[in-house]
């Protein structure tokens, strides 16, 4: 597993070190050859990776960030000292950041910003030979972990080709369907979902619009939950306010209850956000 993972840096990325802190509050540093493992990890989208330090086997859990003796089951904090800085896997790579890049700028992007922006994305659905609102464009985004609203740096970029595997353009077309067909599966829906309401949203805001939201939720989940259509309508005609990220990842939980019957949601419990309990009392009395 631990060479698996390795083999998937296939390019070097700049040394990253990892360390764990012991129980004197002192930072250690792992091996460069963990450290690269932890990285891979990461690359591929892995919540664990599993190695072997001073005889024990140890499990890093990278959602929770701690490192865990696999014998002992005692854990320690873990963190990322220094970051590790992608580079492009091919020439051709870079040469089509800039080419969408400068595509960008033409169309007024700030050239301050050194990442896709505007037109740039345009650019790029046109030589993939796809439409501006294929979801695909944002498992794109997902990829290279994007950390600003609609944009994608040129190290984000570099990362999303590693992850991917792409060295070209025709790589990146053949790419597409295999990123379309990974969403489809529940863990990694979720987790793409969370990541789009971050990526979407206003640089400087903390909600989507209601017209936004809607316009998102009918883009991703049209295939995922049969009460899509009800749920719009209820958060467009009589909801009208805008949504928050809690609403926003609570409904992905909501999509996955098998009816709207009470012995699958009870508002009493109070689990859910009012306005889903709400849209069950809506929903229920236009049924009948």
């Amino acid at each position: 597993f631990f060479r698996a993972l390795t083999s998937l840096v296939f390019v070097v990325l700049m040394a990253a070190v990892w360390a764990w802190q012991d129980d004197y509050g002192d930072w250690n540093e792992y091996d460069h050859s963990v450290s690269q493992a932890v990285e891979a990890a990461l690359l591929a989208k892995k919540p664990k990776v599993s190695i072997r330090m001073n005889r024990y086997t140890y499990t890093l859990d990278l959602k929770n960030m701690k490192q865990v003796n696999e014998n002992t089951r005692r854990a320690h904090p873990v963190k990322q000292l220094v970051a590790s800085k992608p580079r492009m896997p091919s020439k051709e790579v870079e040469q089509m950041f800039d080419k969408y890049y400068n595509a960008g700028l033409q169309e007024g992007a700030d050239k301050a910003v050194d990442a896709l922006q505007g037109a740039a994305f345009v650019a790029l659905c046109e030589d993939l030979g796809i439409d501006l609102e294929d979801p695909v464009v944002l498992v794109l985004a997902w990829k290279s972990n994007a950390k600003n609203s609609f944009q994608i740096s040129r190290d984000e970029w570099a990362r999303a080709m590693t992850a991917l595997g792409v060295d070209s353009l025709k790589k990146l077309k053949a790419a597409l369907q295999s990123m379309r067909t990974e969403i489809t599966y529940e863990e990694a829906f979720k987790e793409f979902y969370f990541f789009v309401f971050d990526f979407v949203k206003d640089d400087g805001t903390t909600v989507l619009s209601n017209d936004t939201a809607v316009a998102y939720w009918q883009l991703l989940m049209s295939l995922q939950w049969p009460l899509l259509t009800s749920w719009c309508t209820y958060v467009t005609e009589v909801f009208k306010k805008a949504i928050t990220r809690d609403v926003w990842k609570q409904l992905f939980y909501f999509s996955q209850l098998p009816s709207l019957e009470p012995a699958h949601y009870d508002a009493d419990e109070g689990a859910w956000p009012s306005v889903m309990d709400d849209f069950v009392e809506w929903h229920r009395e236009q049924q009948k």
